[in-house]
């Protein structure tokens, strides 16, 4: 999935010409805490919430108040997961889209990436998650495929994050098609992986996905 195809027409702009009190009001209309500033078709940089506040004359346009903006911005082809990294490196709810010609196109939404990360690592389905623990130098994800699909069970996604107190330390956690895991845990006690963690619950399984999510996020802060 790529940037062009998650556009999202009701995020509005902002102008220099415009002031903090549009800015604030423009925000509260569409529930976000960010806003692009455009010039014709060109990309000014981005303007928060908290800056806004900040200013001294929130009446005064915000060119008068020579403002330095922050330009955070993917191009129209790029992958999702590029988007989500430059949001969570910048902390922004939305992210600007530029042409090839570097011109404004629009913005897609911190919310709606998570909904499109939830979609790829195939959380609506049905199915239980298992958390394995190792060393890096352990990693086999042929070993890991094998023996699941050795217990007749399916890897619906799976996805790797460092530990956060020991860098050396891998988290992976799969997402399976069957709930029952008993006989695929076995095989990984077997094979001497650790469990760190076996979720069955559809609420614990969305806990657990949002907690990933975060720590992906902060893999892609490179």
């Amino acid at each position: 999935m790529i940037a062009k195809d998650l556009i999202e027409v009701d995020i509005p702009t902002l102008s220099e010409v415009d002031n903090g009190l549009k800015a604030l009001s423009l925000m509260e209309s569409v529930r976000i805490t960010d806003l692009p500033i455009i010039q014709g078709m060109n990309y000014i940089g981005m303007i928060s919430e908290n800056r806004v506040l900040e200013l001294n004359d929130i009446e005064s346009s915000l060119e008068s108040l020579r403002i330095q903006y922050i330009r955070p911005h993917v191009h129209h082809e790029e992958h999702l997961f590029e988007i989500l990294g430059l949001m969570f490196r910048f902390k922004i709810s939305i992210l600007p889209v530029l042409d090839d010609q570097h011109r404004y196109i629009g913005s897609v939404r911190r919310d709606t990436m998570l909904e499109h990360f939830c979609d790829l690592a195939t959380v609506k389905d049905p199915g239980a998650l298992l958390v394995l623990e190792m060393p890096i130098t352990n990693y086999s994800l042929s070993e890991i495929s094998q023996i699941v699909e050795s217990n007749n069970a399916k890897i619906l996604s799976l996805f790797v994050t460092k530990s956060e107190s020991n860098k050396t330390i891998l988290w992976v956690t799969i997402k399976l098609n069957v709930m029952d895991v008993s006989s695929i845990v076995a095989t990984f006690e077997r094979y001497t992986y650790k469990i760190k963690g076996i979720y069955n619950d559809d609420s614990r399984v969305n806990d657990l996905y949002h907690d990933r999510f975060e720590e992906f996020m902060k893999y892609l802060d490179f």
